[in-house]
């Protein structure tokens, strides 16, 4: 296993643990019953934020400090690392478009038409805007994470196509 590779595996168990504080913080409730938005103030939102950009930050120097080459104090990296990187990179971004765009389609459908079929979320409250746009990027970010470690396990067949 690389050392790009466990970087890979590193960050998507930080970044797993990362979103459960968060989304702890932002929801109430269970999926076994009711649940929701918790109440939360913008200061509080504010805060959650900062501690989570602080422990993405310190997640990510800690799992570069126990894999980076000593000598140099990189993880280092081949051209099929980089490769691999790149592909992955583009499936994020692939992902974070639709995404962004069944998020603009549903803002723009739940202002033009009364009574739509579509899902629902009151986009006036930032308690909600927050949290569909930060799990947009988690799931952006955990998605590119996956795809390295799947293209890393193809033995960089699947990076290929």
């Amino acid at each position: 296993m690389t050392a790009a590779e466990k970087h890979a595996w590193g960050s998507l168990a930080a970044l797993s643990a990362i979103y459960y504080f968060f989304q702890m913080r932002m929801l109430k409730g269970s999926i076994f019953g009711e649940w929701g938005l918790a109440d939360l103030s913008a200061k509080d939102i504010f805060w959650v934020y900062i501690v989570v950009i602080i422990l993405s930050i310190v997640a990510e120097s800690v799992i570069a400090a126990f894999i980076a080459d000593k000598k140099t104090g990189d993880i280092e990296k081949d051209e099929r690392d980089h490769f691999i990187d790149a592909k992955a990179a583009g499936g994020e971004h692939l992902f974070l478009i639709v995404a962004i765009n069944i998020f603009l389609f549903h803002i723009i459908a739940d202002a033009a038409f009364d009574n739509h079929i579509f899902p629902t979320a009151d986009l006036t409250d930032l308690r909600a805007i927050v949290f569909i746009l930060f799990t947009l990027l988690f799931v952006g970010e955990a998605i590119k994470r996956v795809l390295t470690i799947y293209y890393y396990r193809a033995g960089g067949a699947g990076a290929a196509g």
